[in-house]
């Protein structure tokens, strides 16, 4: 189950709980004191009206790296992840790069995995991590020394839509499997990253989004993303969460 069922589900036992124990100091509060019995009917009140405002700040709020790190749940649903983009990325990488030498690839978001460069060993020259957030990349570096990868590493700690510490046309792949690009922001933002990645990727290089969301695009930013970027390659796989995830390639046009 996952972490925010689960915090959901706990959120709407206490809830029901609360409510309950209200109805029944509501029903027998004659039984002690009709005023005590009043009392707690109001507390309740007060705590039920307390706890649809903090279930309904759970539902839009997304969990913190920290509370999935802290949580034996939260851990097991980033491991169920990165068995998804393995199952996702290795035959699109088999694919379309097994040929290929000394490549320069950049991974936005990489959170806690390395599977990225771990399957492209033998065809990296050069792996660049972007993250917003230093826990991230502390992790990803240590991850990359367990595999044998930190000399061929760099870390930026940087927001994707301003990563002017990377050089333009310098990457022949930008890869990201936990930065919702097509989901998040405003349409300016959405906009912004785009003309980043075009901006750092080489004429001809690719991006590789999983899971990919463009359904959810209006007419303006379809034609942004389009105007910059062809999708040419697609590999689906049934998700541990039950549902189906595509990873997606797109070519940078010039």
């Amino acid at each position: 189950m996952q972490l925010r069922t689960r915090r959901i589900l706990w959120s709407a036992a206490i809830l029901f709980g609360s409510v309950f124990v209200g109805r029944f100091a509501s029903t027998h509060g004659s039984t002690f004191a009709d005023s005590f019995g009043l009392a707690l009917t109001w507390f309740f009140t007060g705590l039920v009206v307390w706890m649809l405002a903090g279930l309904r700040r759970l539902l839009m709020q997304p969990l913190t790296l920290e509370e999935m790190l802290n949580s034996p749940a939260g851990r097991r649903e980033l491991l169920l992840t990165v068995r998804d983009i393995g199952r996702a990325l290795r035959p699109i990488t088999e694919r379309r790069y097994q040929q290929k030498k000394n490549m320069s690839v950049l991974e936005i978001g990489p959170a806690l995995t390395v599977i990225v460069p771990s399957m492209l060993r033998h065809q990296l020259g050069a792996y660049t991590a972007v993250d917003n957030q230093q826990l991230c990349l502390d992790a990803n570096r240590k991850r990359l020394s367990d595999v044998g990868l930190l000399d061929l590493s760099h870390h930026v700690k940087a927001d994707v839509r301003k990563m002017t510490e990377l050089q333009s046309e310098s990457f022949d792949v930008a890869v990201t499997c936990h930065l919702r690009l097509f989901a998040s922001g405003t349409a300016q933002e959405q906009v912004d990253t785009y003309k980043e990645l075009h901006r750092v990727l080489k004429p001809g290089g690719e991006l590789i989004v999983f899971p990919v969301r463009t359904g959810i695009l209006d007419a303006d930013l379809a034609h942004e993303l389009y105007s910059r970027f062809e999708p040419v390659d697609d590999e689906t796989v049934d998700s541990r969460a039950g549902d189906q995830a595509t990873a997606r390639v797109y070519l940078r046009k010039p």
